[in-house]
């Protein structure tokens, strides 16, 4: 097993234009925030890199006092970041890494906004529906979607030209503030919120490491919404039935809804101008054929956070009876798993 030891992490700080030194800071407290806080501070001490984390105070004291391991089948990685809690104590940052629950992710916005309007870049790294979509789609025109982000308040207080998106491949787990369990995947594919605008080139460079293969891709929207047509009719009959993605993949009835709610989500991202997609049956083969380990949405139901489900279903919903396309599947999906995922729900953040 290769192993890494500590990493210090530079302390110094200076103004984001024109230093040699940069700062990215971190926040979320699930697996993969983890692993990607993880990666980033392993580098910082060969890069001029700062790497903060900003923590709750539930997870502060436990990071500060033991840093930060992760283990894989073929390595172990020990890190110390910066750990801070009060969002005014954030200054000087380049690369706001935002790997969060809906809820934390919109109030994590609204804390920023001084750093964020003095020019950080927010890579925003979630499973969920992107919230900043109507802003880049001129179908959707600007109107926010009130199911991910109520009021407009995220539109008007973050600007989409800061905005840069991200999908892991990671499949990991956080059975404890301080430690962070990694299965399989190294890669970050990131690409621009804008249509047609580069993702600058230190951005890739700074989130790459020999832990995180960073790639650009520059139809990030495609890929999102590729995402979601596999979340969004998967997710809920896992909710019902409790049974992994591979066991619904190969009954009849799990192939059927699936498939149901899939053209359903499909038929919304092709009016938005997406795709094309990979029809549901391939989705579902490769669904069979993948590992049965537990996954985030499991950790979620056993730990009684709250699943989300307008984070991706609510708002394809809403979308779909704005612009004339109907959604009974997922419609009816969403109601039957939101009343099923009631009684386990107690934590929001």
């Amino acid at each position: 097993m290769r192993h890494i030891s500590d990493c210090s992490i530079e302390s110094t700080a200076s103004k984001p234009a024109m230093r040699s030194g940069r700062h990215i800071l971190v926040v979320g407290n699930g697996s993969i925030a983890g692993y990607l806080l993880g990666a980033l501070s392993s580098q910082s001490t060969r890069e001029n890199l700062r790497v903060t984390a900003l923590a709750t105070e539930r997870s502060a004291p436990e990071l500060r006092l033991h840093g930060l391991r992760i283990e894989a089948k073929d390595f172990s990685l020990r890190c110390r970041p910066n750990i801070l809690v009060n969002p005014n104590d954030v200054s000087d940052v380049d690369i706001i890494v935002i790997a969060a629950r809906a809820e934390r992710t919109r109030s994590a916005l609204c804390d920023l906004k001084t750093v964020i309007t003095q020019g950080a870049i927010v890579v925003l790294v979630a499973s969920g529906f992107p919230w900043w979509l109507p802003a880049a789609n001129s179908v959707l025109n600007g109107i926010p979607i009130e199911a991910v982000d109520p009021d407009g308040i995220l539109l008007s207080t973050t600007p989409i030209g800061n905005i840069v998106s991200g999908i892991s491949d990671l499949a990991c787990d956080r059975p404890a503030p301080g430690v962070v369990r990694h299965y399989r995947g190294r890669t970050l594919t990131i690409g621009s919120a804008m249509p047609g605008s580069p993702v600058p080139a230190e951005v890739q460079q700074l989130l790459s490491s020999p832990w995180l293969d960073c790639v650009v891709d520059r139809d990030i929207r495609s890929k999102l919404w590729s995402k979601l047509i596999n979340t969004g009719s998967i997710n809920p009959i896992r909710i019902l039935t409790g049974v992994s993605p591979n066991n619904i993949a190969s009954s009849g009835l799990g192939q059927s809804l699936s498939i149901s709610a899939m053209r359903e989500i499909e038929k919304v991202g092709m009016a938005l101008g997406f795709g094309p997609f990979a029809d549901p049956e391939r989705r579902l083969r490769y669904q069979r054929d993948a590992g049965r380990e537990k996954t985030s949405l499991m950790h979620e139901i056993e730990y009684g956070l709250d699943l989300e489900l307008d984070a991706t279903i609510a708002a394809i919903i809403e979308i779909g009876l704005r612009i004339g396309i109907p959604t009974p599947t997922l419609s009816n999906l969403r109601e039957i798993a939101r009343h099923k995922a009631m009684p386990f729900q107690h934590v929001t953040h």
